[in-house]
């Protein structure tokens, strides 16, 4: 496999059980469920350091200051150990899994706030890979309004073109999956696996897909 981690980013109703289920059925690979957005408060937490010590660490060495000690803040191991405590207490993944995630839907953030939140993913989950996963926003909100989710379609459709955007960066660890252009035609997939550097095999994914996910 060509990552460690595998980070689903989508909105509600959109397919992305079903493409969690795909990639659970590629051998090593767990990619777990939503967790309400946990990892977003750890991003704030480290955010919140890195602007102490960016904006007040000329004047923190002095204990008149009143951001004493921001200086001397380890922003690297804090992140670090933010990380690792995601993975080992909320992912858990059993010693066989080669490659973990998850997949979450709570991305209705700005364009800075999805920016920043990417790029701590990147400092530390090493070898991580996000996949961009849409849907026809129609189908969507109609599924959406069945599950009485609650979303705005100005909102479903503000977070659709935030993605759409983070899609088309010439980053070479995103790659965007339309739950449209697979549905019906499971070998639309194989860029994916072709990405991931996993074996497409076509039997495997036609059985996901042939089975319920979500509701």
């Amino acid at each position: 496999m060509n990552f460690d981690f595998l980070f689903i980013v989508t909105y509600g109703r959109s397919g992305s059980t079903l493409l969690q289920g795909m990639l659970n059925a590629i051998p090593g690979v767990l990619v777990r469920g939503e967790n309400a957005g946990a990892l977003h408060g750890l991003v704030q937490s480290w955010q919140a350091a890195k602007i102490a010590q960016d904006l007040f660490s000329p004047d923190s060495e002095k204990s008149t200051s009143s951001w004493y000690g921001a200086v001397h803040m380890d922003l690297d191991s804090y992140g670090r150990d933010l990380a690792a405590s995601f993975v080992r207490n909320i992912l858990k993944p059993p010693p066989h899994a080669r490659v973990t995630g998850f997949k979450e839907i709570r991305y209705h953030l700005t364009a800075e706030e999805l920016a920043f939140e990417l790029e701590f993913m990147r400092r530390f989950f090493p070898r991580c890979a996000f996949l961009i996963n849409t849907r026809d926003l129609e189908a969507t909100m109609a599924s959406n309004k069945k599950a009485s989710h609650g979303v705005t379609e100005a909102d479903l459709a503000t977070a659709d073109q935030l993605l759409r955007e983070t899609a088309r960066s010439s980053a070479d660890d995103v790659f965007h999956v339309h739950y449209d252009d697979y549905r019906d035609d499971p070998s639309r997939l194989r860029p994916l696996f072709d990405f991931l550097g996993a074996h497409f095999d076509q039997v495997s994914v036609q059985n996901v897909l042939d089975t319920k996910h979500s509701g």
